[in-house]
């Protein structure tokens, strides 16, 4: 890529950023996804100038992945935007791992926590100082919260996940000899997590 480009793509970014490092981060990657130097300064004149935008485009290039990677990754959106603190990886894991149709947990369904994230394209982290899994910012907490309560993402999300609650709930009061999800529950209008957690019972 030629060198008068690269000081381009940063003179552009920057210029939006307006003090913000999540917002040109997303830019970047939106832009150095692309093949060619023809196809990023595409990219680059329809950059996305605001978070609410970055945010949208990211997720519309999520869904544009193969479509396990991009399930995976809208997986992973919902259980971390649901959940009412963070989980760790290996919550996540066993989660995802739950099919609406198992009755015994499958070991060969775990997703390797090695790049467990990366379908996500920054969205996800896992935060160091707790070590759990969270979204990358208050600003995309907000922005989801907004298009769920507008049914545009994650439509019934809290239904989808109750197999794999009520699953995880019957493993813990029946199967006591082995360590395994305890989820704590409130319902009121709508079933909410409060929390997951593994427990040895």
């Amino acid at each position: 890529m030629p060198q008068e480009f690269k000081e381009q793509i940063i003179n552009e970014i920057v210029s939006t950023s307006n003090g913000m490092f999540l917002l040109p981060a997303l830019q970047i990657e939106a832009v150095l996804e692309k093949p060619t130097v023809r196809k990023r300064k595409e990219a680059l004149k329809q950059m996305p100038r605001g978070l609410s935008d970055a945010f949208k485009v990211t997720l519309d290039r999520i869904r544009c992945q193969n479509p396990d990677m991009a399930q995976q990754a809208m997986d992973i959106l919902q259980w971390t935007f649901l959940a009412q603190r963070g989980l760790k990886l290996e919550e996540l894991r066993h989660a995802l791992a739950v099919e609406p149709e198992d009755t015994d947990l499958d070991w060969e369904n775990f997703i390797d926590a090695e790049g467990l994230l990366d379908c996500c394209l920054g969205l996800v982290i896992i935060d160091d100082s707790t070590s759990t899994v969270r979204l990358v910012h208050k600003s995309l907490q907000d922005y989801l919260k907004t298009e769920y309560e507008q049914n545009h993402i994650f439509e019934h999300g809290h239904y989808k996940i109750s197999p794999t609650i009520d699953y995880m709930l019957d493993r813990a009061l029946n199967m006591r000899m082995y360590r395994r999800f305890v989820l704590v529950m409130l319902f009121s209008n709508t079933l909410r997590i409060v929390g997951v957690f593994m427990h040895d019972i």
